[in-house]
C-alpha cells in the first residue's frame, strides 16, 4: 500500500542532502552542563523592507553595509548602513557573470569574493561591485553535488569560507547522491582555487562513517562554521560534541547540552510530507489514500529514519570562539529548522539561551549583530534583518 510513497520518498531522498563536517580526536571534552528551561526572545532591530529578494543563499555583513547572494537576475547586491541598494552582476557564463553562486567571504578591504559551482569560478569584486580578479576553483568541488540540495536540507553542501587567510571549503572525493554519503567527505583548508591537492591542510572525515542500514530522512550529519578568526567549529552529531580548530589543528571539544531524545512520530509525518510535496506538489496530500500510506510509513519509521533525533540544525560563530547551535526540532520545520538557539561559550557553558523570531533565519554574525532573512508568511519573499545579540547573561545552573 505504501509503494507510492516509498518511491516519491526515495526520489527525494537521492537530493537530500546536508553540509559536510568532520569530528576530531585527542582534545579533552569538558564536563557536560544542564540545558536551562527559560529562553530568552529576541527582537528584529533592523529590517530592509525596501528591497526583497527571492531567496537569499548568503550573506556578508560589513561595516559599510550588507552584501547578500540570491537567485534573482542580478544574483549580488548590497545595501549600505543608510539602507541604499546597489545591485551587480547578471546571470551567465561570461567575466562576471554568475551561473550557480552560492558563497560569499570577505577581502578584507569591504570587497567582496563570491564563489560560483556552476562556473567553478571564484570572482573578488571591490566594495563599489567593480570586477577585479575572475579566477577557475578545482572541478572538484563542483562536480559531486546536486546544484538543488540547499533548498531541500536545514544545512549548506556549498558553502566556503575564510579562515584567517586560508579558504576552507568541503571536499566530496565521491559523488554525493544520499545524506550519509556526507559523512565520508573532509573540510580542505586550501587556497584560492580550492585545490585539494594544493591544501596545506585538511580535517579528516568522521571515523564512524557508515550507518547501519542508512536512513533517508532527519539522517545525522555534522556541521562546520568560521568564526571569523582563525578558529573553526566543528559539531559531530555522533559524538555530540562541538570542536574548534585553530588553522586546523584541534584546540578543544566540549559536550552539546542537548539530551538524546528519538523522533516522534509526528516529526517523521512532517518529513514524509514534505517530500510528496516537494515530489508532487502541495495536491498530492489531498489524496486520502496517499495521506494514509504516509501516515502508516511514518508511524512504521523503520529503514527510513534513524532512531534519535539530531542533536542541532545549525551553527553560528563569535569571534571570541562562542558558539549558537540551533536545536533540532521537526515539529516547528520538517527539517529540524528550530527557533530556539543555544550560546555556548568554548569552556562548554551555556551563556544564554534565545528565541530568534518566527520566519527569520539567521545566517551570518558581525560583532553582536545577527544578521540573516525574514521569509513572508504570504509571498515567500525574503528581506534582510539583523538583531542585536545583548550582553549574554549566565545562565544560573543549580
Amino acid at each position: 500500500m505504501t509503494s507510492h510513497v516509498t518511491h516519491l520518498i526515495r526520489r527525494g531522498a537521492a537530493v537530500l542532502t546536508a553540509v559536510v563536517v568532520l569530528g576530531c580526536e585527542g582534545a579533552p571534552i569538558a564536563p557536560p552542563v544542564t540545558l536551562p528551561e527559560t529562553t530568552r526572545d529576541l527582537q528584529l532591530t533592523e529590517l530592509f523592507q525596501e528591497t526583497s529578494f527571492h531567496q537569499v543563499l548568503d550573506l556578508l555583513p560589513t561595516e559599510e553595509g550588507t552584501w547578500i547572494l540570491s537567485r534573482d537576475d542580478r544574483p549580488l547586491t548590497f545595501i549600505s548602513r543608510d539602507g541604499a541598494t546597489h545591485r551587480f552582476s547578471r546571470r551567465g557564463q561570461g567575466p562576471g557573470e554568475m551561473m550557480f553562486a552560492t558563497a560569499l567571504t570577505p577581502t578584507g578591504d569591504d570587497g567582496v569574493e563570491v564563489w560560483d559551482f556552476g562556473n567553478r569560478r571564484r570572482m573578488a569584486l571591490n566594495s563599489d561591485g567593480a570586477l577585479r580578479d575572475d579566477s577557475r576553483m578545482d572541478v572538484t568541488f563542483s562536480r559531486a553535488v546536486r546544484s538543488d540540495l540547499p533548498d531541500v536540507t536545514f544545512a549548506n553542501p556549498f558553502k566556503v569560507r575564510r579562515v584567517g587567510s586560508t579558504v576552507v571549503a568541503a571536499h566530496f572525493e565521491d559523488p554525493v547522491t544520499r545524506p550519509h554519503d556526507l559523512r565520508r567527505a573532509e573540510l580542505v583548508l586550501g587556497d584560492a582555487e580550492l585545490n585539494p591537492s594544493r591544501a596545506p591542510r585538511t580535517i579528516q572525515a568522521m571515523a564512524d562513517a557508515d550507518l547501519p542500514a542508512p536512513p533517508q530522512g532527519h539522517v545525522p550529519v555534522p556541521l562546520w562554521e568560521s568564526c571569523g578568526t582563525e578558529l573553526l567549529v566543528v559539531m559531530d552529531p555522533d559524538a555530540r560534541t562541538l570542536s574548534w580548530f585553530d588553522n586546523g589543528r584541534a584546540v578543544g571539544t566540549v559536550d552539546l547540552p542537548f539530551p538524546e531524545r528519538n523522533l516522534t512520530e509526528a516529526e517523521r509525518l512532517a518529513y514524509v510530507h514534505y517530500m510528496i510535496e516537494l515530489e508532487a506538489g502541495l495536491e498530492a496530500l489531498d489524496d486520502p489514500e496517499i495521506l494514509a500510506d504516509a501516515e502508516a510509513m511514518a508511524h512504521e519509521g523503520s529503514g527510513m529514519f534513524p532512531r534519535q533525533a539530531p542533536p542541532a540544525s545549525g551553527l553560528l560563530c563569535l569571534t571570541d570562539g562562542s558558539v549558537l547551535v540551533r536545536e533540532f526540532d521537526a515539529s516547528e520545520h520538517p527539517l529540524g529548522h528550530s527557533t530556539r538557539w543555544t550560546w555556548m561559550d568554548r569552556d562548554g557553558q551555556i551563556l544564554d539561551r534565545v528565541h530568534f523570531p518566527i520566519a527569520f533565519t539567521p545566517m551570518a554574525v558581525h560583532g553582536r549583530m545577527v544578521w540573516g532573512v525574514y521569509t513572508s508568511p504570504i509571498t515567500d519573499l525574503q528581506t534582510v534583518g539583523g538583531l542585536n545579540l545583548t550582553p549574554p547573561f549566565q545562565v544560573a545552573m543549580n
